[in-house]
């Protein structure tokens, strides 16, 4: 089964070749790496860490307890389109798995904020943010510095210009949490957390600020992940019982006054706003829900659209880190995963539901056939094989029969390739094919439930055609389907 966001489909519908061309998924990254290169949050003693890499025996990885994940450093930057699962057993267990690449040890999507004016996270005013009462603001940010040289803006709804303030949350000089609110759009309420943060310099922490209209009290909250365990941070902070003006000012992630004050430097996460003490968020800015290196967000919780403006180099830059979201399989036959082309570091593989083994992973930048395949074509998913050992009586009756292999078997053909084009891209796996198992797509787009793990056991030659000066190749495939 073949998954892929609709940013990858998208992008591909005007592009030759299309995604109803063949993905041979065969030069696996993975394939050289040592089990130093691995690391998990369990392994079991049957289902060891580095089992993934040696797909040619018969081992797998499995850890101990989940959620689990699976992390491989791939040792320098690679390239990475298409990440492979096969001969697994998600399904029989119900397991979920997901995928996520990143240039770095931190697998979270966030966007990069320089620390100057005009880059910032912005959306327009709406209802949703028009928080009148009870006030809650959750932001997830890694600043370069918790104790600026200035202060910078977590998350506001505030522009001085017109009295256009609603509620404010920024990191001061001193590393004090700073929440603001104001009932008429001019007379501030500021409200100073009693503690410094105790941040360390590019650490990732989940910020609360917790604004009781009733009693005017002030909180502030820390945690290392947004549905974590909050702490306090410090005491409660004394206030006005008030209600919040409702500005017309945008919302904004790492700036204040539509990107001219309080600019933030390093890495946003997260940013929601809550109507009520203990709420729910009313909406959210998550970038899981958007496309690397995109420049907008659509929120999936409400459809708020979230704009990553960018001025001067370096620029705010939304990073993506998720190639896919948890997928549940129907069924244990091959997964692959394509997405447009990331150059990337870190791979990990993240386990939910149930204990899964993982026998084969693989990751790499897929071939892409030039052509369609030629003639009649057996689907590979469709294409089963099964070896079947009849049980007879002495007398020469059949008492039954036992199954000694399932499998898929298929064969493809190309016809009128060009003689550059397979010496440069098809002659390399032709060379590999009959020792290296790779995933074999005939066609994405139109059928992506028929992927196949699969080998070649003989040598693939081309018949070259002197009048035309094309070549033609075909070969013989079996596996898993």
């Amino acid at each position: 089964m073949i998954i892929y966001p609709n940013s990858f489909v998208l992008s591909q519908v005007a592009a030759a070749p299309s995604l109803e061309y063949p993905r041979i998924c065969w030069d696996n990254i993975l394939r050289n790496l040592t089990a130093a290169s691995v690391s998990v949050s369990s392994e079991s003693t049957d289902g060891p860490r580095d089992a993934p890499l040696r797909p040619g025996t018969d081992s797998f990885y499995e850890p101990i307890t989940v959620p689990a994940t699976w992390t491989v450093d791939l040792g320098d930057q690679a390239v990475v389109d298409f990440v492979g699962i096969a001969a697994h057993n998600l399904a029989s267990v119900g397991g979920a798995l997901e995928i996520r690449l990143s240039e770095d040890a931190d697998f979270d999507s966030h966007v990069f904020l320089p620390g100057v004016n005009g880059n910032r996270i912005s959306t327009p005013n709406a209802s949703v943010w028009q928080v009148l009462g009870s006030l809650e603001i959750v932001v997830g940010a890694a600043l370069a510095n918790w104790t600026p040289s200035a202060e910078q803006a977590l998350l506001s709804k505030w522009v001085a210009t017109g009295n256009q303030r609603s509620y404010q949350l920024t990191v001061n000089t001193s590393g004090n949490l700073v929440g603001r609110t104001t009932a008429n759009g001019s007379t501030i309420r500021t409200y100073t957390s009693t503690v410094v943060s105790g941040i360390g310099n590019g650490t990732k922490k989940y910020i609360r600020f917790v604004r009781n209209s009733a009693t005017g009290t002030g909180q502030f909250w820390l945690a290392d992940t947004p549905n974590g365990t909050w702490s306090q941070l410090g005491g409660d902070v004394a206030g006005v019982a008030e209600a919040v003006f409702n500005s017309t000012a945008p919302v904004e992630l790492g700036a204040s006054d539509a990107g001219t004050l309080l600019p933030a430097a390093g890495r946003m996460y997260y940013g929601d706003v809550r109507g009520a003490v203990g709420g729910s968020a009313l909406e959210r800015f998550y970038p899981d829900d958007g496309v690397d290196l995109a420049t907008s967000v659509t929120s999936t919780m409400g459809g708020a659209v979230w704009t990553i403006n960018q001025l001067g180099s370096p620029a705010a830059t939304l990073k993506v880190r998720r190639f896919s979201l948890a997928t549940t399989p129907a069924n244990n036959k091959p997964l692959l995963f394509l997405d447009v082309e990331r150059t990337v570091r870190f791979l990990r593989v993240g386990l939910t539901g149930a204990v899964a083994r993982l026998p084969v992973i693989s990751c790499g930048k897929a071939l892409v056939m030039s052509k369609r395949i030629a003639g009649p074509h057996k689907p590979i998913d469709l294409s089963r094989v099964t070896e079947i050992s009849g049980l007879m009586s002495k007398g020469g009756q059949f008492v039954g029969q036992s199954v000694r292999r399932r499998g898929v078997q298929t064969n493809v053909a190309f016809k009128n390739l060009d003689p550059d084009w397979y010496r440069t891209y098809l002659d390399p796996f032709a060379e590999f094919a009959s020792t290296t198992p790779y995933f074999f797509a005939w066609n994405p787009l139109g059928y992506p439930k028929e992927v196949g793990y699969v080998q070649t056991k003989q040598d693939i030659s081309p018949v070259y055609n002197e009048i035309l000066n094309l070549m033609d190749v075909s070969w013989d495939m079996e596996g898993n389907g």
